[in-house]
C-alpha cells in the first residue's frame, strides 16, 4: 500500500512533448507516512517500485496507476482516480491503544478534469480536478466497502522537457470530504473502547480539512529523481473533535530514484 501511495502523489511529469510510447525501470522510494490524517505518530517505510509507463490512446499507465481515459476533449477529460493508506497497528499508536487495528484500505473511482488555463508553449497548465472515490477495506482475505471520499483540488503543473533533461513540479490544493461510513473508520471510539482519557464519539461524514500535494521530478539520461509531500490541515472538519485526533496538521513526505533501462522508438503525446 505505501507503493500505491508513492504512486499516487508523483503524478507531475512532461505535459505535450513528444516521449517514448513505453518506459520501462526499476527505483527504490522512502516514505514517511502519518497513520491517518490527524495522528500524531507517522511510520518509515522504504520498498521498490516500478518505473512503467505507457502512453496509449486509452489506456495510460504512469506513476499513478494503470487508467483508462473514458472521455476527452479539448478541456474536458473523465478518467480514473486511485489512493490508499497502509494498515495501522493500534498497539503502536497511542491514541488507538485497545482499539482494533485498521488493514490496508485502498480507493478507486471517476475523476472529472477541467482545464482552465495552458500556456502557450505547453508547458505550464491549470486545471480542477474533481475525483470521487470509493473506498474499500481489505486485509487480502476479505474486501470491505467503506465510504465515499470526494477531493475538489485546482493544480498547477509545470514541465520541460530537452534531448538529454526533462523537468516537472506540481502543486494541487482542494478541500476533503467523505460520508459517514468513511469518518467512522479513522475517528469514531465505540463505548466498548472508551477511556478516561479518550470517550465515545460518534463520527459523522462531511467537510474533512484541507489538502496540499506537491511533487518535484527530474529525469536525466537512465536516472529519474522524484521528490513529493502532502499535507493535511484538519481544522474545521466534522471530526474535528474526535478525540482520535491529535495533530491538526499531518505530513507525509518522500523521495524516489529509478533506474530506466528501456523505452520504445515509437513516440507518443505525454499527458500524464
Amino acid at each position: 500500500m505505501p507503493v500505491l501511495l508513492a504512486l499516487v502523489v508523483l503524478s507531475t511529469a512532461a505535459r505535450g512533448a513528444e516521449l517514448p510510447q513505453w518506459e520501462a525501470g526499476i527505483g527504490i522510494s522512502a516514505l514517511t507516512i502519518p497513520d491517518y490524517r490527524g495522528a500524531d505518530q507517522s511510520q518509515f517505510y522504504v520498498f521498490p517500485i516500478p518505473y512503467l509507463i505507457y502512453r496509449g490512446d486509452v489506456l495510460k499507465v504512469d506513476r499513478r496507476a494503470v487508467r483508462g481515459v473514458f472521455f476527452k476533449s479539448e478541456r474536458l477529460e473523465v478518467d480514473t482516480s486511485f489512493s490508499g493508506s497502509p494498515p495501522v497497528r493500534s498497539g503502536r499508536n497511542g491514541a488507538r491503544q485497545g482499539m482494533p487495528d485498521l488493514d490496508p484500505l485502498f480507493e478507486a473511482g471517476p475523476s472529472l478534469k477541467y482545464l482552465l488555463l495552458r500556456s502557450a508553449g505547453g508547458e505550464l497548465r491549470v486545471d480542477l480536478q474533481f475525483p470521487l472515490r470509493a473506498v474499500f477495506v481489505t486485509d487480502f482475505s476479505y474486501l470491505r466497502y467503506s465510504g465515499l471520499v470526494f477531493n475538489p483540488r485546482i493544480s498547477l503543473d509545470w514541465s520541460r522537457s530537452g534531448p538529454e533533461e526533462r523537468l516537472s513540479a506540481g502543486v494541487a490544493l482542494g478541500p476533503l470530504f467523505t460520508d459517514s461510513r468513511n469518518s467512522r473508520l479513522f475517528y469514531e471510539v465505540d463505548p466498548i473502547y472508551a477511556t478516561p482519557v479518550r470517550p465515545a464519539y460518534e463520527a459523522h461524514g462531511g467537510y474533512g480539512g484541507m489538502q496540499l500535494a506537491l511533487a518535484a521530478t527530474m529525469r536525466r539520461g537512465s536516472i529519474w529523481i522524484g521528490a513529493f509531500s502532502r499535507i493535511d490541515n484538519l481544522q474545521g472538519a466534522r471530526f474535528e473533535d474526535s478525540p482520535l485526533v491529535k495533530a491538526r496538521w499531518s505530513v507525509m513526505t518522500g523521495l524516489a530514484l529509478s533506474w530506466v533501462f528501456g523505452s520504445s522508438e515509437a513516440m507518443a503525446q505525454a499527458e500524464e
